[in-house]
């Protein structure tokens, strides 16, 4: 599938033109030099459920499995004591205690079923991220191949 930064969806941007996804909050349920999966979630409400792939050599960039969900998530995000205590201006969280609050929390954002799939390279923190719309053959190739396959599809993309 060849990636096409032409639709209209926020999240989708071509490697030659990478640009801050414009997530307000990133729930880190791992982290390791950056988070490592979780969501993120979009002033609007609307989530990214994100899994990281595999680091560039050097580790300054990493590929992302992405995944749109559907529905407002912060009414679940303020039901977690944590989230809901967090700092404003922190965007990346990475929460130090579990709770049964924040246990349901992952549960729910795991489960959720998609059908929105995508690809990304970004910087570990998301300060950045390329990403083209994916299919599910797509996502299996990835984890199989690593950051190369995910980078090179995201460079043979001409938009």
């Amino acid at each position: 599938m060849m990636c096409s930064s032409k639709t209209n969806d926020s999240i989708v941007s071509s490697i030659s033109s990478k640009r801050d996804p414009g997530f307000v909050l990133i729930v880190a349920f791992s982290y390791y030099d950056g988070p490592e999966s979780g969501l993120a979630v979009y002033s609007n409400g609307r989530g990214i459920r994100f899994s990281a792939i595999g680091d560039s050599k050097s580790g300054f960039y990493r590929a992302f499995r992405l995944e749109k969900l559907g529905g407002d998530w912060w009414p679940k995000i303020k039901l977690v004591k944590q989230l809901e205590e967090r700092d404003p201006d922190v965007r990346v969280v990475v929460p130090n205690k579990q709770s049964e609050d924040l246990d349901l929390f992952e549960k729910n954002v795991l489960s959720e079923i998609t059908n929105s799939y995508y690809l990304g390279v970004g910087s570990p923190n998301f300060d950045w991220l390329a990403a083209c719309p994916a299919s599910k053959d797509d996502l299996d190739e990835a984890i199989n191949l690593g950051f190369s396959f995910v980078h090179n599809k995201l460079k043979n993309d001409r938009g």
